[in-house]
C-alpha cells in the first residue's frame, strides 16, 4: 500500500500569532492515520534571546511555556516522526550561545534521524522503489522569481544528488516545484509556516506569509509519488 509523509515546519510554539488549533488538527491527524508519517524541519518555538530577546517580552507565553509546547509536540508524534532538524530560531540560537542541542535531549528515546543542520536518508517502500531526501531549513541560495530556488540549485550542483529536497525557513510555502537534473526529475519542497501574523517581519519589511502550513508526500510502492499541501485530503487518499 503507499504511504504518505507529512511535512511541517517552522511552528514558532509560544508567538501569540500561532494557528493553534489548525496546528493541532494536522498532529491529530497525522496520530490517526494509518501509514502517514512526518518530517519535521524546524523553528520549533520563536525562541527569542540573545539579541532578540526583547521580542519575548510582547509574547503572552513564557519562554518555560514555549520549551513544553515543544515537548508536548514532540510526544504527540513520537511514534509517527521519522526525521527532525533544528531550525535557525531554536537550535541556532540556542547552540550558539551555550553550546545545547535541546532538540537532541527532547528527542532521547524516540526513533527519529536528528541532526541541528541536515539530514539525508533514504526512503525505501514495498520492494523497489526508493527515494533519496536532503532536508534543511535553510538552504543556500535565494531569487525573486523561484522561491525554491536554492533547493534547485543545490540538486543541481552541491555534492549530494537528491530526488526530493525539504526545506523552511521563508514562510513563503507551501510549495512542490519539480526541476529536472541528469534526466531524472526531482521535487524541491519548500514548506509554509502555522504563524498566521509575524510582527517582528512586519517592522523588518519581509514579506507576508500565504498561510500554507503544511503539506504531504504520497509514497506508492510502484515509484509514483504524489504532493498535496492538505493533510487531510491525503488522510482521506489513504
Amino acid at each position: 500500500k503507499p504511504v504518505a509523509i507529512a511535512l511541517l515546519s517552522d511552528l514558532h510554539l509560544g508567538n501569540k500569532y500561532v494557528d493553534y488549533k489548525s496546528l493541532k488538527e494536522d498532529v491529530e491527524i497525522i496520530k490517526n492515520t494509518d501509514g502517514m508519517y512526518a518530517i519535521g524541519d524546524g523553528d520549533w518555538h520563536d525562541n527569542w534571546i540573545g539579541a532578540h530577546e526583547g521580542v519575548q517580552r510582547e509574547m503572552p507565553v513564557d519562554f518555560a511555556s514555549e520549551m513544553a509546547m515543544v515537548e508536548w509536540f514532540f510526544d504527540q508524534l513520537r511514534e509517527k516522526m521519522i526525521v527532525a532538524v533544528g531550525g535557525n530560531h531554536d537550535t541556532g540560537r540556542t547552540m550558539k550561545l551555550s553550546g545545547i542541542d535541546y532538540i537532541k535531549k527532547i528527542l532521547r528515546g524516540i526513533r527519529t534521524l536528528y541532526d541541528p543542520d541536515e539530514v539525508r536518508f533514504t526512503l525505501h517502500v514495498g520492494g523497489s522503489a526508493e527515494w533519496k531526501f536532503k532536508i534543511r531549513h535553510v538552504w543556500k541560495g535565494s531569487s525573486r522569481m523561484n522561491e525554491t530556488y536554492g533547493i534547485e540549485l543545490d540538486g543541481r550542483y552541491g555534492d549530494d544528488d537528491f530526488d526530493i529536497g525539504i526545506g523552511g525557513h521563508t514562510h513563503r510555502g507551501t510549495l512542490f516545484r519539480e526541476f529536472m537534473f541528469h534526466h531524472k526529475k526531482r521535487l524541491a519542497v519548500l514548506l509554509g509556516t502555522y504563524k498566521s501574523h509575524d510582527s517582528y517581519a512586519v517592522r523588518c519589511g519581509f514579506p507576508r506569509s500565504p498561510e500554507s502550513a503544511s503539506g504531504a508526500i504520497i509514497f506508492f510502492p510502484d515509484g509514483r509519488i504524489s504532493h498535496e499541501d492538505s493533510l487531510q485530503t491525503v488522510a482521506d487518499h489513504l
